[in-house]
């Protein structure tokens, strides 16, 4: 999965956080891998606590986690800067 051409430029990619805290390292990659823990741990709180109503099976947890870790691979680069300069100029009346 971590192998693909999308997820290699999403190990490169870098938000623009270093610029107001010079000492953050925090790539879109680290940022998916956080999230893909977050979803894990999410998933199995659930699992233990509702697992058996929900009926939550093993790829219930992968897909969540698999989920978390890809949530960002459609986006581009500086895409919430994208999203708030550009598209309101072409879309008149958006608001993101």
């Amino acid at each position: 999965m971590l192998q693909t051409s999308r997820s290699k430029t999403t190990c490169r990619d870098r938000s623009l956080a270093y610029l107001v805290y010079p000492g953050a390292v925090h790539s879109r990659f680290e940022h998916s891998l956080g999230v893909y823990w977050l979803a894990g741990a999410a998933i199995r709180t659930i699992k233990a606590f509702q697992g058996s109503e929900l009926d939550i099976d093993r790829a219930d947890i992968q897909t969540v986690k698999l989920a978390g870790l890809l949530h960002d691979i459609g986006h581009g680069p500086f895409s919430h800067m994208f999203e708030r300069e550009f598209l309101p100029r072409v879309l008149s009346g958006s608001n993101w």
